[in-house]
């Protein structure tokens, strides 16, 4: 897994890599310029014991890999933040 902060990507774009499936979320909020974003590239042989946990924030990306593909006891879940900056104009 591949975690990308600042995409600059709307729903509109297409990311692609060979053997990896791009996760976005762009910003919803209507901005001046495309700006923050987040994303994560899951190789596609790993992709069916990745989720998406579900936020209201435009600011956090949350996957979850399952405890079966590690053999943990529990799953694992993993985070990446985007924090805009105070004045910024977006």
């Amino acid at each position: 897994m591949l975690f990308i902060c600042e995409t600059k990507l709307d729903t509109f774009d297409i990311i692609s890599i060979p053997e990896y499936t791009f996760i976005s979320q762009p910003r919803r909020k209507k901005y001046i310029r495309k700006s923050g974003g987040l994303g994560a590239f899951i190789h596609n042989d790993i992709l069916n014991y990745v989720s998406c946990i579900e936020t209201d924030s435009d600011y956090v990306l949350w996957l979850k890999v399952c405890k079966h593909f590690t053999g943990l006891q529990h799953d694992i879940v993993y985070g990446v933040t985007y924090v805009p900056l105070i004045h910024s104009r977006i």
